[in-house]
């Protein structure tokens, strides 16, 4: 039976032109009849469902995608990307799972060597006829540097193929052919600082190869294709066509291709009904040029700014080079203990009124206090409280107490003490926070060691599902502008105040855009979460739902993501790609304006409100603030930035560009 299947599987993919996963998930869908009826079957539903499957889609409030999720072509598709999923997932260390999935929509570019030539002919050719050298190079098979280069190394041949194998209609000058070749020699020698070379926009648009995925090998690494999937549509012309397979061909990245569903939004649905609950999955759009992150070391700020580095405050994210977060070798983090949680929500919990600060030194204070009874775990203290510590009782526990509080300067009484922890006995513990310590030695476990070692962006990933857990937050973001200042104001508050309350936090559970341009979540199957509002303003949609299900979102306001042709973003542009493929300005801002106000109809008023005329928001919402739950380094870091700014504009010379129009000229992402 199962070699039987398997050739009915293979006869329908070639019938139908699908893949044979698919034709054998169509097959077992529709084989409940006869073999004839099932083959015709599903036949059938490959050439109707991938149309039939849309029906109505555009409807957009209560129930919006269902209908989509529910027809049967859209349940075979789910059923060949369940098992891609958990087998890239399998392909992960059992502690360590978490996944990147790229969803793209026309944006196959082309193969990577044909990109980098046309690239460079654009930028070193300097005569006219650039279209018919490019028609004539490609025509002889001259299709990569490489390609090129060997033909240059002849060039009166070369003109003789060019005339001869050639349409014959443009035939390069000795003289142009040869200066192309002293440039070509010239960039072989003197490469691109850090292997990357500099991309020309005037060649071309630039496929998902040459932006996200070459962004992901940058930062993870040459395996960074095993912790990545690429989500297409399978209606997409880019993919029925072969360009994506053809762009793809030859590269890691071949075997990595998903078919998935239309539209942005329900994209990020199938990924996730996809796969397995619980799972940390990381979404990225197609276009991302830079993954980056402030710098921490003031001397190499000022060396990027020596070298002409606009963005001189931020870095790219590498996976060979990271800075430690708190610039000093001799200081690393580490998570805080059990025991450390559990006083530390004891003293907050009985001292109403007084700071966090204060607390959390108390806290400090009675773990040595218990470190001198050897106390180190949560079931050694409960242990301790069940004894009696009543001012008329005599017995050991209590005298060995109150010797432990005088060894440490501690005048609260044995009773007191243990009347302040038994109140916390049954409570929920608090976050866990980052320590800062001495470094001793190499942390084994933990989040300081994750932070050590590895590609930044896995170790920021890592931490990032941490928190979510200690939180009690189920989605992640980075921070959504590209402003150097900003971020790199934001840092510098974050060390200071770690120095002086030995409290390292980077991140903020206020509310604010989870920006939809790299995003991680955790896999909970929840209909409440999905977007019904369509694709053009599906992330401010998704972070009001999950601030609506959960009080919190998680964004790191050291990093961020910048996307090609970043002034574009949120807006249309016919040749954008993406979201703006296949519409049309009108209906981009139509769908905006009916998506923001449906959604604030439905559930999101008490959490935003409309722009109104004259307020800045990128967005076009304006979120209501929760004063209880939030960063308080952001307030310190928009002084520190303004300050910056000020002596930014009173240094510059005549005739420089000031920080006032640097900024006015950032693209500033989200209601930021």
């Amino acid at each position: 039976p199962h070699v039987a299947a398997a050739a009915a599987a293979e006869a329908l993919a070639q019938h139908t032109g699908c893949s044979v996963d698919l034709a054998h998930a169509v097959l077992s869908l529709a084989g409940k009849g006869s073999g004839q009826a099932a083959s015709r079957a599903a036949e059938e539903l490959l050439e109707t469902g991938p149309s039939e499957a849309y029906v109505g889609w555009q409807s957009v409030g209560e129930g919006h995608g269902d209908g989509v999720f529910q027809h049967p072509y859209v349940e075979c598709l789910l059923r060949v990307a369940r098992r891609q999923v958990s087998e890239a997932l399998a392909e992960q260390p059992e502690d360590d799972r978490w996944l990147i999935c790229v969803r793209t929509y026309g944006r196959a570019g082309e193969p990577l060597p044909k990109a980098e030539l046309r690239r460079f002919l654009s930028k070193h050719w300097k005569r006219g006829g650039f279209a018919d050298l490019q028609r004539a190079l490609f025509s002889l098979g001259i299709d990569s540097m490489d390609t090129l280069w060997d033909g240059l190394q002849d060039i009166d041949a070369l003109r003789k193929r060019i005339r001869v194998d050639g349409d014959g209609a443009y035939v390069p000058s000795y003289k142009s052919l040869d200066e192309l070749r002293d440039e070509a020699e010239a960039e072989n020698e003197t490469p691109a600082p850090g292997g990357c070379k500099k991309k020309d926009r005037r060649a071309g648009d630039m496929g998902i190869l040459e932006l996200t995925l070459s962004t992901l090998e940058r930062a993870l690494g040459s395996e960074a294709h095993r912790r990545c999937l690429i989500f297409v549509s399978h209606e997409d012309k880019a993919f029925t066509s072969g360009l994506y397979a053809a762009a793809l061909k030859g590269t890691p990245w071949e075997s990595r291709v998903v078919q998935g569903v239309k539209g942005a939004h329900l994209q990020v649905r199938f990924i996730e009904e996809a796969a397995p609950h619980g799972t940390h999955l990381v979404v990225a759009d197609d276009n991302i040029a830079e993954l980056f992150v402030e710098c921490v070391s003031e001397a190499f700020i000022q060396q990027q700014k020596k070298e002409g580095v606009q963005d001189h405050m931020v870095r790219p994210m590498s996976a060979g080079f990271a800075e430690r977060p708190l610039g000093d070798a001799r200081l690393c983090l580490a998570e805080e203990s059990e025991v450390l949680r559990f006083l530390h929500a004891a003293m907050s919990s009985s001292q109403a009124g007084r700071g966090k600060l204060k607390s959390f030194d108390e806290a400090k204070l009675m773990k040595d206090v218990l470190a001198r009874l050897d106390i180190d775990s949560l079931p050694k203290l409960s242990k301790l409280l069940e004894g009696d510590f009543s001012c008329s009782c005599k017995n050991q526990d209590r005298a060995r107490l109150q010797e432990a509080l005088n060894a440490v300067g501690c005048k609260a009484t044995p009773y007191l003490v243990v009347k302040k922890l038994r109140a916390q006995v049954g409570v929920p513990l608090p976050p866990r926070k980052l320590l800062v310590v001495r470094r001793r030695c190499r942390q084994k476990s933990g989040l300081g060691a994750q932070a050590e070692g590895g590609p930044e962006l896995a170790a920021l990933i890592r931490r990032a599902g941490l928190e979510m857990k200690n939180q009690g937050a189920n989605i992640w973001a980075m921070y959504p502008s590209k402003n150097h200042y900003w971020l790199h104001g934001f840092g510098t508050q974050i060390r200071q105040r770690a120095r002086t309350t030995g409290i390292y936090k980077d991140h903020s559970e206020k509310l604010g855009l989870v920006y939809g341009a790299f995003f991680g979540f955790r896999v909970l199957h929840d209909q409440r979460r999905y977007t019904r509002y369509g694709q053009v303003k599906d992330d401010v949609e998704r972070t009001l739902r999950y601030w609506h299900c959960d009080g919190k979102v998680v964004r790191f306001n050291r990093y961020g993501v910048v996307k090609d042709r970043c002034h574009l973003v949120g807006k249309f542009h016919a040749k954008k790609g993406g979201i703006s493929a296949e519409s049309s300005a009108e209906l981009h801002k139509a769908e905006a304006t009916r998506a923001l106000t449906g959604m604030l109809e439905e559930f999101a008023s008490k959490h935003a409100r409309l722009a109104k005329p004259g307020e800045v928001s990128s967005c076009g919402l304006i979120w209501h603030a929760d004063k209880e739950v939030g960063d308080e380094a952001e307030a310190e870091a928009e002084a520190e930035c303004a300050s910056r700014k000020r002596k930014h504009d009173a240094a510059a010379e005549n005739g420089s560009e000031s920080s006032t129009q640097m900024l006015k000229r950032k693209h500033v992402v989200g209601g930021a």
